[in-house]
Formats: C-alpha cells, structure tokens, sequence
C-alpha cells in the first residue's frame, strides 16, 4: 500500500474582521502556505464584521506521522488531550 505523498497542517480561526483579499490567496510557494477566507464567499459563514479564515501548509506526511507515533500519526486522544478536550 502507497504512503500519502503529504499532510497539510490547518488552523481555522473566526475573526473580527472582514479582510480586503480574494477568497484564496498563496502566501508562500517554498514552504508553501495558504489563506482561505471562505466568508468571502459565503457571507452566512460568519456574523456581519467578521470571517472565517483558514490558514494552511503542506509538509510531507513522514514529518506529521512523528507529531504521533504511537498510533502511526493517527492519535486522536493526543490531539483532544493537546486542545484541552
């Protein structure tokens, strides 16, 4: 079975502002990093004066499975017990 050639690694933040950009924008080609303010497109997104915006990268999926280890780069509780959940 084929590896994934990447992950991406994406923080989705809400924001009390509505910025002056297109919907998508690459911010960096090497490392690559992107910007997506989905409210631009759909306003009921977010409340009047605000956006949703995501915030991404890409980096090769050995690198995030050593975020992991003990399940293979799968280890949910970690995540929730790293969020406080």
């Amino acid at each position: 079975m084929a590896e994934p050639d990447c992950s991406t690694f994406a923080v989705h933040l809400g924001v009390d502002l509505v910025p002056e950009i297109n919907p998508a924008v690459h911010v960096s080609r090497d490392p690559f990093i992107g910007i997506a303010i989905l409210s631009l497109v759909d306003p009921s997104a977010a409340p009047q004066g605000h956006s949703t915006m995501t915030i991404l990268t890409l980096l090769p999926h050995a690198e995030a499975q050593r975020w992991f280890p003990a399940e293979g780069g799968d280890d949910v509780e970690g995540m929730a017990s790293l969020a406080g959940l």
